[in-house]
């Protein structure tokens, strides 16, 4: 099976989740994230959740995080005007967001971070061996 089998399947099987089984594997996730000590992360980069696609609400992982380690902070992805150039954006309650071109939520302000800065990254998955 190819890749774009592959991810046309997995969609298909996330998006057929019902809420309720939705908000049952979120609660495991969370838990399981909650056994994750990431001692030493300052500056993580996360994402902004989709939830038209059913993505699973990171942002609880982040705000988990911060509870943990109150001078973290937290970045999301900008992708600049040249269309292959993404900056890491430290967010907050403040931030303002915009859709991208590819209609994913980005922060429009914020400090840029220099990637050697980032200890941990949150990546999207959808399905992995």
């Amino acid at each position: 099976m190819v890749k774009k089998e592959i991810r046309k399947e997995y969609n298909k099987k996330r998006l057929d989740l019902t809420g309720e089984q939705l908000n049952e594997m979120t609660a495991a996730m969370l838990e399981n994230f909650r056994s994750i000590r990431l001692e030493g992360v300052q500056l993580l980069l996360s994402y902004y959740p989709m939830t038209e696609r059913k993505e699973f609400n990171v942002e609880l992982c982040e705000q988990l995080h911060l509870l943990n380690n109150p001078s973290a902070q937290i970045a999301w992805p900008r992708l600049e005007d040249d269309m292959l150039t993404m900056r890491a954006v430290t967010v907050n309650k403040e931030t303002i967001l915009a859709q991208n071109r590819f209609n994913i939520s980005e922060p429009v302000n914020g400090e840029i971070i220099q990637p050697q800065l980032i200890d941990a990254v949150f990546v999207p998955l959808l399905a992995f061996d």
